[in-house]
């Protein structure tokens, strides 16, 4: 739910915690995993456009102190990874 805007001090947390998994390994394997091996959607070119569009909407709405000072490392992580994957599949031609 990291689309949402959290209101009470839990949500803020709760929010933050939803939001920093989707940028972690967690989020990366929640997606892969629903990716059809048979060719329907998704396929792991649109897992990866997803995992790209997480990039640019979850920071903005990551609220709390603690959030932010994880938000970084989770960033960098994920476009690493994102990164790598691309460069072992040219340009995710041979995903």
């Amino acid at each position: 739910m990291f689309d949402r805007k959290p209101v009470s001090a839990e949500a803020v947390y709760l929010h933050d915690a939803d939001g920093l998994d989707w940028l972690g390994a967690i989020g990366v394997y929640r997606l892969v995993a629903i990716v059809d091996a048979g060719g329907s959607q998704p396929d792991g070119a649109t897992v990866v456009a997803m995992l790209r569009q997480r990039l640019t909407q979850v920071p903005a709405g990551i609220a709390s102190p603690s959030g932010k000072r994880l938000l970084s490392a989770r960033e960098a992580a994920l476009k690493t990874f994102l990164d790598e994957l691309s460069n072992q599949t040219e340009a995710l031609k041979t995903l």
